[in-house]
């Protein structure tokens, strides 16, 4: 079965469902990083889920690697929406970016438009060494 892929583009940015990897953290938290799976990304902004607790309003440093760039993007944004996912287990957390390079919002841009226009350029996206993070169900 052929899987169809499209970007979703109802907001300013055209934006791509992608299954990559995010690091985000809080400006002066010590330690890690948090590390989730991406929804979507565009150059404005991003969407990937997290049980972490986010409230809106929050400011992140994220980090995204597109890989088939060989590019790691990175940037300050604010949390603008945070939505329970099926099964209340996550959330759903929207960020907007407040601080991004012109280098790495063109970077976006040309990555999401080429693998939005280019149909056998989305075999970039479906790679079977994509790592992904699970969230397990907590058991009560």
């Amino acid at each position: 079965m052929t899987k169809k892929y499209h970007a979703a583009n109802s907001r300013r940015f055209l934006r791509l469902r992608v299954d990559y990897l995010v690091k985000y953290k809080i400006p002066g938290m010590l330690g890690e990083p948090y590390v989730s799976n991406l929804s979507d990304l565009s150059e404005g902004g991003l969407r990937f889920w997290s049980d972490k607790g986010l409230p809106e309003g929050s400011l992140l440093q994220t980090s995204v690697l597109l890989a088939p760039a060989d590019r790691e993007i990175r940037a300050l944004g604010r949390v603008v929406r945070v939505r329970p996912a099926r099964g209340g287990h996550f959330d759903y957390v929207a960020v907007s970016f407040l601080e991004l390079s012109q280098d790495d919002q063109s970077a976006i841009r040309d990555f999401v438009e080429y693998i939005s226009h280019t149909e056998s350029a989305r075999e970039l996206l479906d790679q079977p060494g994509v790592i992904q993070r699970k969230i397990e169900a907590a058991h009560v």
